[in-house]
């Protein structure tokens, strides 16, 4: 079996926001610095053999939407200094075979939709079995893992 990586670092290596169709194969995708616009939508039917999916430094992103049926494998998610996101992406709890969701350097008002004492949004990443949130905080960067 071909298992192919794929690492899109910058906008002008790839216009992703027209071109997803072409790799919906993948098992892997990094995106940092790819992509600039304000709305980012896994569509019906698309990506049935990712595993794993990395954003991070998208400047101008501020809604991820997940379709259902979508993403059906993934295991690992990780966002990464998207700050213009507010909330987690819509439909994560559909996601069954998540293992792990890492967040890091993301907006304090999404950390706190996150958090298991009363976030608005953490009914929504709980059946994840390992959650974790990285942050500065004083200078120092701290973790917290749930579960």
């Amino acid at each position: 079996m071909l298992h192919i990586r794929a690492k899109f670092q910058h906008s002008h290596d790839l216009l992703i926001n027209h071109h997803f169709k072409y790799f919906l194969n993948l098992t892997y995708i990094r995106l940092c610095h790819a992509y600039d616009g304000e709305q980012q939508h896994f569509e019906e039917s698309g990506f049935q053999k990712l595993k794993e999916l990395l954003l991070g430094k998208l400047d101008g992103l501020k809604v991820m939407k997940i379709d259902r049926g979508v993403l059906p494998l993934l295991e690992g998610f990780k966002v990464e200094a998207c700050l213009l996101m507010q909330e987690i992406p819509s439909n994560i709890e559909q996601l069954t075979s998540l293992k792990f969701l890492k967040i890091k350097d993301m907006p304090s008002e999404f950390m706190a939709g996150l958090q298991p004492n009363g976030g608005s949004n953490y009914s929504k990443i709980k059946h994840i079995p390992s959650v974790a949130i990285q942050y500065k905080h004083g200078g120092w960067i701290t973790f917290q893992s749930y579960k």
